[in-house]
């Protein structure tokens, strides 16, 4: 549980139902307005007697967390090295790692990264690495709920100064409390300016669902051999689709070794379908409305629309069976 614990908090991912907050500290210096509850967890440094107002869990760690090239270690034999993003393409991968953005030439390299992924469908090997974590990803892609605003996840530096990520804007202390912040932004907003990140966001409205089609490319190539692709990066089966986007959680779409799979990214399920169908799942990922599937499943098979309608209803009715729903869904007349 306390490995989870720390890897939500550098990661910044946590499902709906996740209680509690996760304090990392890098010296002594916590203050007492921090009132926390049996539910939070605070990790601090070994020996250095951080004072914790409250019945909060705390982990000593060893060795630190906070520069490119540091190492934390837990009691148990867990270790995490932090990289920064644009050197991690270069290092060897021993052992657990997190990628962090650490300044707004990182931000420059992940989002370069990103629209390389989309354009061609190459994507970073080292993100795809099973010991690589990539961190302050509500911030990263917009896919993620973000904690910031009710102060989930909280850093706090050397000298007692409260931020909602390492490298996320300082937090102002009131009296007897901490107040709030609003915005994924914040949470990079001490290492990339804040106009340089919105315009990057606001030009790639699909930051989010490329960082879900990195989980699921980690955990197809655990089963799979060879490349992938991955529809809407670099690769559509139908044409004229090329620009259009899927919202960040629906199922991914893949082809890999001849077939075509479509893998749900929240349960990790995995459906075969057949060519035809991969092009359903396509037009019902990125069509606005149902009646734009029909009309473009009639005019690509040449089919009545009665039939196209039976067509799409059975493929989306396979998908329901699995535990996935389509963005996008016909009805039966």
């Amino acid at each position: 549980m306390v490995v989870e614990r720390l890897l939500r908090w550098a990661t910044g991912v946590y499902a709906p139902g996740d209680m509690g907050r996760d304090v990392f500290v890098e010296g002594a210096a916590l203050g007492d307005e921090m009132r926390l509850s049996a539910a939070d967890v605070v990790f601090a440094p070994r020996g250095s007697g951080v004072h914790v107002v409250g019945p909060a869990s705390v982990v000593p760690y060893d060795g630190a967390l906070v520069e490119p090239g540091d190492e934390l270690r837990l009691d148990g034999g867990f270790a995490l090295t932090l990289v920064d993003y644009r050197s991690a393409a270069f290092r060897l991968v021993a052992g657990p790692t997190l990628v962090r953005v650490t300044s707004g030439e990182d931000w420059a390299a992940f989002v370069e990264d990103a629209d390389l992924a989309r354009s061609e469908g190459v994507f970073p090997a080292f993100l795809l690495d099973e010991p690589v974590v990539l961190g302050d990803l509500c911030a990263l892609g917009g896919g993620h709920r973000c904690v910031a605003e009710r102060l989930g996840r909280l850093h706090v530096d050397a000298a007692g100064r409260l931020r909602p990520a390492p490298g996320g804007a300082t937090v102002e202390r009131a009296a007897g409390t901490v107040n709030g912040v609003a915005g994924r932004e914040i949470c990079l907003a001490g290492v990339v300016a804040d106009d340089v990140f919105a315009d990057a966001v606001r030009a790639r409205p699909w930051l989010g669902r490329y960082i879900a089609v990195l989980a699921v490319l980690r955990r197809v190539r655990r089963v799979r051999r060879g490349p992938v692709r991955v529809s809407g990066f670099g690769f559509r089966l139908l044409p004229g689709l090329a620009g259009a986007h899927e919202r960040p959680d629906a199922p991914v779409l893949v082809s890999s070794q001849g077939q075509f799979l479509v893998v749900d990214g929240t349960s990790g399920r995995v459906v075969r379908v057949t060519p035809d169908a991969a092009r359903v799942v396509e037009l019902c990922q990125t069509a606005e409305s149902p009646a734009a599937v029909l009309d473009r499943a009639a005019d690509w098979w040449r089919l009545p629309e009665a039939t196209a309608r039976a067509a799409v209803t059975s493929v989306a009715a396979g998908l329901r069976a699995a535990g996935m729903t389509l963005p996008v869904e016909v009805g039966h007349a």
